[in-house]
């Protein structure tokens, strides 16, 4: 994740949490881009807003986030991603098309199926 996108995603949670964040001094907002940017670095940003926004939907305590919930939550997103796209393609592997949808009259039959 890029520093841009940090910034979004914290932007996110100030408008879940506006009171948390409310007195923060521009070098505090700097601060801690920097710090969760370098904590997430190895994460897609479309991952961490999606766990943010799941965090929010579901919290309850009205605190916003530490960084190793958030990490928590993304990396289970992220595991559900990669079944989802296993379980994908071992269907479209195990399918058989017709040859109109496979690509016309000669494309017989999707690529990798036997």
């Amino acid at each position: 994740m890029n520093k841009k996108e940090t910034a979004g995603i914290l932007a996110v949670l100030k408008q879940a949490y506006p009171n948390f964040y409310r007195d923060q001094t521009k070098e505090e907002v700097e601060t801690t881009v920097g710090f969760w940017q370098e904590m997430f670095s190895d994460y897609d940003a479309n991952i961490v807003i999606a766990a943010a926004k799941s965090f929010i939907k579901t919290d309850r305590s009205g605190f916003p986030p530490s960084v190793g919930q958030l990490r928590g939550i993304a990396e289970d997103l992220a595991n559900e991603k990669k079944a989802n796209m296993f379980f994908e393609a071992a269907v479209r592997k195990s399918m058989k098309l017709p040859r109109e949808l496979a690509g016309g009259e000669n494309a017989g039959l999707l690529e990798g199926s036997e």
